[in-house]
């Protein structure tokens, strides 16, 4: 049971890192080209499918990189969906605004309360 939590676990990691690989544009050796047409393993074909066509963020269980994590390698790519989600539409863009700013002050918030970095590394060196 463990060695099977263990490879599923790695198996994650597999596709977080080769998803970096298969998404960038780079062609200019053999390596590159052929990342970037190599076969992808099934769990990573079937994210990556979802994302494309629906913009849905599919999560395994034992996953090592949570969905923040993947967001932020396809928008580093810049690889979006092709369709947004028809529930935007519902949305009033007063209220997604709203929305982002209250996030927005909310992360000020919490950055405000941490301490400086170069404070914490003083403190950890003691």
């Amino acid at each position: 049971l463990f060695n099977d939590g263990a490879a599923r676990r790695f198996a994650r990691i597999r596709d977080f890192i080769i998803l970096h690989y298969c998404l960038t544009r780079r062609r200019d050796s053999e390596l590159w080209r052929h990342v970037s047409s190599m076969e992808l393993p099934e769990t990573l074909a079937f994210r990556m499918e979802l994302w494309r066509r629906y913009g849905v963020l599919h999560e395994y269980d034992e996953e090592g990189f949570d969905a923040t994590s993947w967001l932020a390698i396809h928008a580093g790519m810049d690889h979006w969906p092709e369709r947004n989600d028809p529930v935007f539409a519902e949305i009033a863009p007063e209220r997604a605004l709203a929305a982002l700013d209250q996030r927005r002050k909310a992360i000020e918030a919490s950055v405000a309360r941490m301490p400086q970095h170069h404070h914490m590394l003083l403190k950890m060196l003691g």
